[in-house]
């Protein structure tokens, strides 16, 4: 139900049984000296992929690119405007619309606050405009539940354990655990500013190397089975 695999002609037939699609948003962001820029991206795909398998439901190309505040400045970083996003996801929705998905679950693995904003704000600025389809938000960190915190020693924030155990289990020859681990910013609370990076050393906000294999697998599954009751509620 890969949407980028298939034909236009075999999109048009599963649409007769399902009108039902997730959108995987992510990022390109420094994700600490041990894992890779595309963290949030493929952590986010991998997910959908697994809850549209289950539930029999089309996945959309995963969306490389978010917006980022924090890790601006770190190389590789490729942030978006907040209005870019906005308008990129506003002209998908329509174009979902169009091609006759009636349910549209945009779901974002990146959980920066501007980057959900403006997902949030596409969504308002569609649904206001037409009823032809419906637009749900989930990101990844509202499928975080007592099990995952349980299973975690450290607080989660970024490239930290969670997301690090996650990686290990989806792409363990991306990580560099010798290079992983803990850093706790002290970032300024309320201050403006365009990037964190004069108060960080690695990107880190968190505590990556207490992260495994082990974890990230039982993680993944737990992240999977919530998000699939989600969808259910739709």
């Amino acid at each position: 139900m890969l949407l980028e695999e298939m034909s236009w002609d075999e999109v048009e037939e599963r649409l007769k049984t399902t009108k039902t699609i997730i959108v995987p948003y992510g990022s390109c962001e420094a994700h600490g000296f041990h894992a890779p820029l595309f963290t949030d991206t493929k952590i986010a795909f991998e997910i959908a992929l697994k809850v549209a398998e289950e539930l029999d439901i089309f996945v959309a190309p995963a969306m490389p690119y978010g917006v980022c505040r924090t890790t601006r400045n770190f190389s590789g970083t490729l942030s978006l405007s907040f209005d870019s996003l906005k308008s990129l996801t506003f002209d998908l929705l329509q174009e979902l619309a169009e091609t006759g998905f009636e349910q549209i679950i945009l779901f974002s693995g990146h959980c920066g606050k501007s980057q959900l904003i403006a997902l949030r704000e596409a969504g308002f600025l569609y649904t206001k405009n037409s009823d032809k389809s419906k637009v749900f938000l989930v990101s990844a960190a509202d499928l975080v539940d007592e099990r995952i915190k349980k299973l975690t020693e450290s607080p989660l924030y970024h490239a930290d354990e969670l997301e690090t155990s996650l990686m290990l289990f989806l792409t363990p020859s991306l990580v560099k655990m010798d290079k992983a681990i803990k850093e706790v910013p002290k970032i300024p609370k309320y201050l403006i500013k365009t990037t964190g990076r004069p108060w960080m050393k690695s990107s880190v906000l968190g505590d990556a190397a207490k992260a495994t294999y082990e974890k990230g697998e039982k993680i993944f599954n737990i992240l999977v089975k919530n998000f699939i009751e989600i969808v259910k509620t739709f």
